[in-house]
């Protein structure tokens, strides 16, 4: 899974703006230990502060996986910084990519903020 939410584990710093890199989270980090860094004019925080799953639905591949919708989730997905120029974010793509193929990763759930 890649999210644009620009989530970051708390106590790390958090995503400059129009930053093109990325950070990878262990999928079974909890909700708690999670902050979003994104910053938008547009940006409404009240539905993730609520349920995580409106900007990662994380619960959602692990309860397809328990009921044999798919095979299995991934050890880890991704985060990048929604509202930057995709130029700035070829590379981190290129490197997201690589890792998921690494981890047998077939299909990928984007969840655009």
């Amino acid at each position: 899974m890649v999210t644009s939410a620009a989530l970051i584990r708390r106590g790390d710093a958090p995503f400059p703006v129009g930053s093109g890199g990325f950070r990878v989270l262990p999928t079974d980090l909890p909700a708690s230990a999670m902050l979003m860094s994104h910053a938008s004019i547009n940006d409404d925080r009240f539905g993730w502060q609520h349920d995580i799953n409106t900007i990662d639905p994380i619960d959602r591949p692990h309860a397809w996986a328990a009921e044999a919708v798919i095979g299995s989730v991934a050890h880890a997905h991704d985060s990048v910084m929604g509202a930057t120029d995709p130029r700035a974010m070829a590379e981190s793509a290129a490197a997201i990519a690589k890792a998921m193929h690494a981890d047998g990763v077939t299909a990928v759930l984007l969840s655009p903020v």
